[in-house]
């Protein structure tokens, strides 16, 4: 496909398009990059190879004993300030969008509620964080973030009895 923007025109490229641009002229480039449910799954596994990455960097801290929670911990804020997202980060951005989208779904006026539902648990069935222990620090200590399994459950809606 070949196109050609013109002066005042947007062009939307979805998620892992390949696409390559080659400026005629002078120009501004507003890019706005985000991820939506349908790429959930390539985004956790970015940033669980990320984590990777820079445990594997920081494995030397370990020699001078920075073990345990304070290790995982300064993996986090390197990971942070690479990527612009951690652990803690994607957990409370998917925590508050999964509740804003349930809260949406309790107005029986909304005739997609079921959908959404359905569609929300099957997003987030690809992202398990139970192993990542994610935690944020205060100054009374570590607080954990988000309840997961919580928004899972109502998302999940009522269990009934078999």
């Amino acid at each position: 496909m070949y196109v050609v923007q013109e002066t005042g025109d947007a062009i939307f490229v979805p998620s892992g398009w390949y696409h390559q641009v080659k400026n005629l002229k002078d120009t501004i480039s507003i890019n706005h990059n985000w991820f939506n449910g349908y790429n959930i799954r390539e985004v956790w596994g970015f940033l669980k190879r990320e984590y990777a990455a820079v445990e594997h960097e920081l494995d030397d801290l370990k020699e001078i004993g920075l073990v345990g929670r304070d290790f995982v911990d300064q993996c986090q804020v390197v990971m942070l300030a690479n990527t612009g997202m951690n652990y803690v980060e994607f957990r409370e951005l998917l925590y508050a969008k999964t509740i804003k989208m349930l809260s949406w779904c309790e107005h029986p006026e909304n005739s997609d509620r079921m959908l959404v539902k359905r569609d929300l648990l099957s997003h987030l069935g690809y992202v398990s964080l139970s192993d990542t222990g994610t935690q944020k620090s205060t100054s009374a200590g570590p607080m954990w973030t988000c309840n997961w399994s919580y928004c899972v459950m109502l998302a999940a809606g009522p269990q009934t009895k078999q």
